[in-house]
């Protein structure tokens, strides 16, 4: 459930009061229209977030242990994002651990599937990673989002809560996803969902997962996912391009945060220009599976997703990407606080419906 507004931090409890106003009044006091290099303008209601957040002056992640980070972000994400529906079940699961690793939980969504147009015999998979720069996040901070995602697709969703770092950095996440992936696969049937159609997918972090996953099963000569949705996807972690000298303070995801996440996760510095950490720096993306790809107009990790989208085309994959160019980094998670972000998830949950229902990835040019 989502938590009581009480325990919002300031800036969501500011910009909550904010949004009861008329939009041309919140229009005055946010001040002149934010625009980014490509002509594009922030959405109103995120530069008021935006403008509460420099005005009170959120504490920095470098001041906070990765226990507090995590608890604050859980209760941010659970305050801004969409409500929880109702589902048929909500069920625990345990992977078998990887390689010197432990077991691997899962949490699966199952909607009401008794009707509608998609409505098969053995519905489809999407497994599921969530963000948090590899150090904060669980199923619980992405509850909402996953509920939403399960329904509007229609598909059975396995959320993954796999090793966090500074506990356990690089690449502990990245096994635990391949275990929870190639197990749930290989479990399909048992679980009720089709064998044919798992998909895999993550944003931010999670995107950067579900990327290396389907790179790591091509490796081992292992079948494709039914597709890769990738979020906002981290796919080059020397974070240096363009968008990220652009958006390097005052967008939430700020070049000290990306910091602070890559000194905990990453086992070395050099890591990062590792493909098996960075999937855009890998030498071949022949034969991985169709992506759907969303960036944010505001975000550091725009322009790496952008990159991504067309390696992948490039090498003949099919690929559908789309930029929300007013949203910020995260946006998926404030589907509760955005109206234009609850749009967005929507659009997702019915593209993903599509793509997972027969008619596959619609390619964008």
């Amino acid at each position: 459930m989502p938590a009581d507004d009480s325990s919002a931090s300031p800036t969501l409890r500011l910009t909550r009061s904010a949004f009861d106003l008329p939009r041309a009044t919140l229009r005055r006091l946010v001040g002149e229209p934010v625009f980014n290099h490509r002509g594009a303008q922030l959405e109103v209601s995120l530069q008021a977030l935006l403008v509460a957040s420099s005005a009170i002056g959120e504490r920095k992640l470098a001041n906070l242990t990765p226990e507090l980070a995590r608890s604050e972000m859980l209760r941010d994400t659970q305050l801004a994002d969409l409500r929880p529906r109702a589902m048929a079940a909500v069920d625990p699961l345990e992977i078998p651990p990887p390689a010197g690793g432990k077991s691997v939980p899962v949490r699966v969504y199952r909607p009401r599937l008794e009707s509608g147009p998609w409505r098969r015999e053995l519905p489809p998979l999407l497994v599921y990673f969530h963000g948090g720069g590899y150090v904060t996040g669980s199923p619980d901070s992405h509850d909402g989002l996953c509920r939403t995602l399960a329904e509007v697709a229609g598909c059975v969703l396995a959320s993954v809560d796999y090793r966090l770092a500074p506990e356990h950095p690089f690449p502990a996440a990245i096994d635990d996803g391949c275990a929870a992936f190639e197990h749930l696969r290989a479990q399909a049937r048992e679980l009720g969902v089709d064998p044919q159609r798992v998909a895999i997918g993550g944003d931010s972090a999670g995107g950067n997962l579900a990327a290396l996953v389907c790179h790591r099963l091509r490796a081992r000569d292992q079948p494709q996912p039914w597709l890769q949705c990738l979020l906002y996807p981290a796919t080059d972690l020397r974070y240096g391009a363009p968008s990220h000298h652009e958006f390097a303070e005052g967008f939430m995801l700020s070049r000290d945060k990306l910091a602070w996440y890559n000194g905990l996760y990453l086992d070395t510095r050099e890591r990062v220009h590792d493909p098996a950490a960075s999937p855009l720096l890998a030498e071949d993306f022949s034969g991985l599976a169709p992506a759907i790809v969303r960036t944010a107009g505001f975000d550091p990790l725009r322009d790496e997703g952008l990159a991504y989208s067309r390696a992948l085309a490039a090498a003949g994959v099919p690929v559908d990407h789309r930029c929300h160019e007013r949203l910020i980094h995260g946006f998926y998670s404030m589907g509760g606080l955005i109206s234009a972000a609850r749009e967005a998830v929507l659009d997702l949950g019915d593209v993903l419906r599509d793509a997972l229902h027969g008619q596959g990835v619609r390619v964008t040019p």
